[in-house]
């Protein structure tokens, strides 16, 4: 790795059936955790794009409402700026708890895509033939052109149901969602700026 870039990582984990595990997010050699262990939810942190080693300037763990997540974290829309670096990581969801409703067009508006909206579309339309757990991780640049760097990760271990059987396939243990991408520095008006890079994606099963 370029040593003038900043080494970023997040992992969204599955968890098992009655663990949750932890999302983290990795900038350098500098760990953040959710501080919610075993705890169904999503964890946000915001980055300074001119100073992205220094602490997130917000973290927050959302936990679900009525069992679902369709509602904006509160203080988070004041960060849709491209001076910051969102970060977005579930931890321990099932399938019918992907993001919904406002939540899901606000991520979609800061960068979400293609792996958001396989998720959702696997909820909506087969959630009742799967009732396993997903990953999910977003790393972002708001108010940009570009669409941001994600992840969306289904475990081998799922319940698969049919009109017969259920089976039972391995572990879901394990980290679900990964990102792992590089800070690349550039000049903007005299100062250094950090654009996220992707440098691979992984789901971990």
């Amino acid at each position: 790795m370029d040593p003038n870039n900043i080494s970023l990582i997040t992992i969204a984990p599955f968890g098992s059936w009655d663990y949750s595990g932890e999302a983290v997010l990795s900038v350098n050699k500098t760990q953040y955790f959710s501080q919610q262990d075993n705890k169904v939810g999503i964890q946000y942190w915001v980055l300074n794009r001119f100073d992205p080693t220094s602490a997130p300037l917000f973290s927050y763990f959302q936990e679900a409402n009525n069992y679902k997540f369709d509602t904006v974290p509160p203080g988070l829309d004041k960060f849709v700026d491209d001076d910051y670096i969102i970060i977005v990581a579930t931890q321990g969801i099932f399938i019918t708890q992907v993001p919904q409703g406002a939540l899901y067009q606000f991520l979609v508006k800061i960068g979400a895509g293609s792996q958001l909206e396989m998720l959702e579309q696997l909820n909506t339309y087969y959630a009742c033939g799967f009732t396993g757990k997903v990953g999910y991780t977003l790393i972002t640049v708001p108010s940009t052109q570009d669409s941001g760097i994600e992840s969306g990760a289904i475990p081998h271990s799922v319940y698969v149901s049919n009109s017969s059987q259920q089976k039972q396939y391995g572990s879901a243990t394990y980290p679900g969602g990964m990102l792992v991408a590089q800070l690349v520095p550039t000049e903007y008006d005299g100062k250094k700026i950090y654009t996220p890079v992707l440098t691979s994606k992984q789901s971990v099963y």
